[in-house]
């Protein structure tokens, strides 16, 4: 027990001796700025398809990814992308568009995205409703910024004009 005692006090003042050479840490606050790049102002950028593969560790009850955090907005971004992409503007409703379609857009998430074992189904549904939303969204957007005020879409998106 002594030898124990003699051994932790002499780790101990090894520790000490270790720290002793460190600088003092400041109280004192700069008042420089420092020059950060700030952002440029104006529409933000297309939601682009990642060019990496992620791994999504959690997944909820209802299907929506969770963990890890930085897989998250590179999940939602790769949603918005594939349907800009990939479905048809001139089809009105998300019932109408193509299951072919979809079941390619499937395919493409689930190469840059890896899922925990058996939830596929569960997020499949949970990626249909989110690309059901977001398919209105888009193409409200269309109509309230492109075509009310009569500029052409197509120099922002991928739509062919005719």
């Amino acid at each position: 027990m002594l030898s124990q005692f003699n051994e932790l006090k002499e780790i101990l003042s090894q520790e000490k001796f270790i720290y002793e050479g460190a600088p003092e840490p400041t109280t004192e606050t700069t008042t420089e700025k420092t020059t950060d790049r700030k952002r440029k102002r104006g529409e933000r950028g297309l939601n682009q398809f990642p060019k990496v593969t992620f791994r999504v560790i959690d997944v909820s009850a209802t299907g929506q990814p969770l963990a890890p955090l930085e897989a998250l907005p590179k999940w939602r971004n790769a949603l918005r992308f594939l349907v800009t992409d990939h479905l048809d503007i001139t089809v009105r409703e998300w019932a109408k568009v193509d299951q072919y379609e979809i079941t390619r857009m499937c395919e493409k998430q689930l190469t840059r995205f890896v899922l925990p074992q058996g939830s596929k189904n569960l997020v499949k549904e949970y990626t249909l409703k989110q690309w059901a939303i977001m398919f209105r969204n888009y193409k409200s957007e269309l109509n309230s910024n492109w075509q009310r005020k009569g500029l052409a879409p197509t120099k922002r998106y991928k739509i062919s004009a005719g």
